[in-house]
């Protein structure tokens, strides 16, 4: 399973890649950003029959590479609540690097990958993650995403982040 996600994973990335190079050759170069956003997760899975809606926060850094690309590092953290009859609640610190594929109208894919470490001794493992968004040339961003941890099993959640960006 493994390593059919990251087959999945590394071909969207190529995809992403390929199309950007030869439909955005006019795209706008644009600076360096900082973003900072709201995070609403839904826990899919097993992961889903013990915990709740997660919500959190993310800082995003965006560098140009390129006519429409940038690398991303994402950092946040995210607070699932546990499901009765559980009480109390889980962290996830999630470390994300990407490559964010930007199109002339503002619409984006970004396929992301780093290190989910969970708060309140629950461990961590490697993440992966896919993204796809719209971004406005104020800075407003908004992004659909789906997400998982992989370490001796696997979890997964989809998600939906609300940002706005700053001009560096």
């Amino acid at each position: 399973m493994k390593k059919i996600i990251s087959m999945l994973f590394i071909g969207s990335v190529l995809c992403f890649v390929a199309n950007a190079q030869q439909t955005e050759k006019k795209a706008d170069k644009s600076g360096a950003t900082l973003g900072i956003g709201i995070d609403g997760i839904l826990p899919i899975g097993d992961f889903g029959k013990i915990n709740s809606f997660g919500i959190g926060g993310s800082l995003k850094g965006a560098f140009p590479v390129g006519n429409s690309g940038d690398i991303t590092l994402t950092a946040g953290y995210i607070n699932f609540s546990y499901k009765k009859p559980y009480t109390g609640s889980l962290g996830l610190i999630p470390i994300k690097v990407g490559y964010r594929i930007r199109t002339m109208s503002g619409f984006y894919g970004e396929p992301q990958a780093g290190y989910g470490k969970f708060t309140n001794g629950g461990g961590g493992g490697f993440l992966y993650a896919i993204n796809a968004g719209y971004l406005d040339k104020s800075g407003f961003d908004v992004a659909a995403r789906y997400e998982g941890i992989s370490n001796n099993g696997s979890i997964s959640y989809v998600g939906l982040r609300v940002g706005y960006n700053f001009h560096l």
